[in-house]
């Protein structure tokens, strides 16, 4: 027979540490924002409360306000809510909850709610009536927050991107496939850069192959190119260009001429003016009557007046004849 297996007891539920409140203050403000009325528990922790920094409060809707309540020390949870929950099920009842030694009551007065603190008598009677008090069930925000949330975030982002990081990796190494290495190109091999091994080929030849040999020489090539009537271009070419010659050669022959028979004019005038200013001044040979050889001889109309010097055409006073007289 099989063995029967004995059924385990069950857990015993674990116990939570609950820690009281040292100061609790419950109210009821009329106001229309939740803003305003946040604002207002805060001043009372404020005003109230030395240890703002473990102080927690809470509000409520309620009635056209707002219940509000204020703790200092504590776990955070507030007894708000479970006041709201019993003065809506018997608005005539009367509730309470311990804060410290005293009793704090909330009753509904006037159709709004009236939560107060009881003097020492009035809360020995109450403590000691037996009635069940309110239970704090409502979770309470804290006056100082100390950043618990951001870290609970940043923890988890920093988790997520730590596993997203581990994947990567992993995902890598099982599906890294590099491709095929593609090795360094040589500019200076590719056909484009070996243009000038073509661009001197004249007009009667024609490149017919530019290719690589051996994997790294460039051989070109070419055959003949005959082109009709390229040799009568030629003829007419010499024939334009020996034309061209013989017209410059006349040209030139025609100038020079021309500076010829300018030069010659030149020196004509040159002489009638050597010969007038000789008239002029008495030196001719008819004037003196010396024979023109002999004047040749002793004198030269060059060296009497040289080129270029001005002659006087009149002169100022009487002058002496070459042989002494005046004239």
């Amino acid at each position: 027979m099989a063995k029967e297996k004995k059924a385990k007891p069950p857990k015993a539920p674990k116990k939570t540490r609950v820690v009281q409140p040292m100061s609790v203050l419950l109210g009821w403000l009329e106001a229309d924002s939740a803003k305003d009325a946040r604002s207002y528990a805060r001043g009372i922790i404020q005003q109230r409360f030395k240890a703002i920094d473990e102080s927690w409060y809470a509000i409520l809707p309620f009635h056209g306000g707002f219940l509000w309540e204020a703790h200092q020390g504590g776990d955070g949870k507030g007894y708000i809510k479970s006041a709201a929950r019993a003065l809506e099920d018997d608005p005539g009842g009367e509730y309470w909850f311990k804060a410290g030694d005293r009793a704090y009551r909330v009753v509904m007065q006037d159709g709004k709610p009236f939560p107060h603190l009881l003097p020492h008598d009035k809360s020995v009677e109450i403590l000691n009536s037996g009635t069940e008090s309110l239970t704090r069930t409502h979770s309470m925000t804290p006056y100082v927050r100390k950043g618990t949330g951001w870290l609970v975030t940043g923890g988890i982002m920093a988790g997520s991107s730590a596993l997203f990081f581990i994947g990567s990796i992993v995902f890598y190494a099982f599906a890294y496939n590099p491709g095929p290495s593609v090795r360094a190109t040589d500019i200076g091999a590719l056909p484009h850069t070996k243009w000038p091994m073509v661009a001197s080929v004249g007009i009667e030849e024609i490149v017919q192959k530019l290719q690589m040999k051996n994997g790294k020489d460039w051989s070109v090539d070419r055959r003949a190119h005959a082109v009709e009537g390229l040799d009568q271009l030629r003829k007419q070419r010499a024939d334009l260009e020996r034309a061209n010659r013989e017209r410059d050669t006349a040209e030139d022959a025609a100038a020079k001429a021309a500076s010829d028979a300018a030069d010659a004019t030149d020196e004509s005038e040159l002489k009638k003016t050597i010969d007038a200013a000789k008239a002029k001044d008495g030196t001719a040979p008819a004037a003196a009557g010396v024979a023109p050889a002999a004047e040749a001889a002793t004198t030269s109309p060059i060296e009497t007046i040289p080129v270029a010097t001005p002659v006087q055409a009149a002169p100022a006073g009487p002058q002496q004849n070459p042989t002494g007289g005046q004239r």
